[in-house]
């Protein structure tokens, strides 16, 4: 049971009620920064792209603990507006006791608002624990780059540790796929359409690439899933009657840890340098997200997991999660030690986006008893 879950409730139906689709997330960071104001966060910064950094000091100086999330969702569609959090029954979910169902519930807002819940708690008993907690409510996550945490890491680089909410119903994960994107343009000349020249025409050689593409071949990895090259837009722009001077592919590529970008890139490279071409072709990449694998966390792993038994009463499973997380910018860009634990499902997510309130419920209660264990 949630230490305060009328508390933790009210701020969760707020959240999921404001409007925060990536790159317009300023509503939510205000709403985020009162909520911490009225906690009684010893520090608040919001700043210009609307991430928002809370520090929260214990009774006596001590370690750093960290907690992030992003605060961005998908675009509205104009029949959800006004946007709203309903308390439901869960067996039509396919869950046991009640949901609450609401865009963008799953991921990100169960995490904010599990965060935000554990801080409440955690605020009213200060002498039950010392140094300090920071929470970084990040921007963009859908742009694929870690913008938010890259934009916030000169307040949260002295964190000793850190946990990062993604949907993983309060099982450990500790290793996740990243993401490339690249685009490559291939060049042309501007003539007429009716002069059917084949060595000028950028279609022909976008119809080349993609042929050699095909052939390199798709990896079933056993634990990061199918891993392979997908092309998935096409930008051309031309004044009739003229051919473009140029075509944009866009290929979307996911990592494994321990694979390189400068490998990914050599690949596409190499399709390209097997044709003779009379034109331009150049590679760009254009949004990365780093692949995560945890280290230095086999301390911070056991305890968790400990904590995580005592809260809900299972063993946690080990996972690895198939999307991006910023847990791999914490610890490749800032070498903070960092795990991922939140509430929810990804499968959860989409028309029919929910969260069971007991994980919610459990997921502030792990936040808040792995503070008083680990900043003690």
């Amino acid at each position: 049971m949630s230490k305060n879950k009328e508390y933790l409730i009210n701020v969760f139906y707020k959240l999921i009620e404001t409007e925060s689709p990536t790159c317009f997330e300023k509503d939510i960071a205000n709403l985020i920064g009162e909520v911490m104001k009225d906690i009684g966060f010893n520090k608040i910064i919001i700043d210009d792209n609307f991430n928002v950094v809370g520090e929260l000091k214990g009774s006596s100086p001590g370690k750093c603990l960290l907690f992030s999330v992003h605060s961005d969702t998908s675009q509205i569609p104009p029949e959800q507006k006004p946007l709203k959090a309903e308390l439901l029954e869960g067996a039509p979910f396919g869950k046991e006791g009640m949901v609450i169902k609401g865009m963008g519930a799953s991921a990100p807002k169960a995490g904010i608002a599990a965060m935000l819940g554990a801080a409440q708690q955690l605020s009213k008993h200060r002498n039950n624990w010392k140094g300090s907690i920071k929470l970084a409510i990040v921007t963009k996550d859908l742009t694929v780059n870690h913008d938010g945490p890259r934009e916030v890491a000169s307040l949260v680089k002295d964190a000793d540790f850190a946990i990062v909410s993604e949907p993983s119903d309060n099982n450990i994960i500790a290793a996740a796929r990243g993401i490339s994107q690249m685009k490559i343009t291939f060049y042309g000349q501007t003539t007429h359409w009716g002069i059917p020249e084949i060595k000028n025409n950028a279609v022909y050689k976008l119809s080349l690439f993609l042929e050699n593409l095909k052939k390199i071949p798709i990896v079933k990895d056993v634990d990061f899933g199918l891993i392979g090259f997908n092309p998935f837009r096409i930008e051309s722009k031309g004044t009739p009657p003229l051919l473009s001077e140029y075509i944009d592919l866009f290929i979307d590529r996911r990592v494994r840890p321990g694979e390189t970008v400068e490998k990914i890139l050599a690949q596409l490279n190499s399709i390209i340098d097997k044709e003779n071409n009379n034109y331009q072709t150049k590679i760009e990449l254009i949004h990365m997200v780093y692949p995560f694998k945890e280290k230095n966390t086999n301390k911070e792993k056991e305890l968790l997991r400990n904590v995580v038994t005592t809260v809900t009463g299972k063993e946690t499973k080990e996972m690895i999660l198939l999307c991006g997380t910023n847990a791999a910018f914490f610890t490749q860009e800032l070498n903070i030690p960092t795990l991922v634990l939140g509430p929810g499902n990804l499968t959860d997510a989409g028309v029919n986006d929910h969260v069971e309130v007991r994980s919610l419920e459990n997921t502030a209660d792990i936040y808040y008893d792995f503070v008083l264990k680990y900043l003690n």
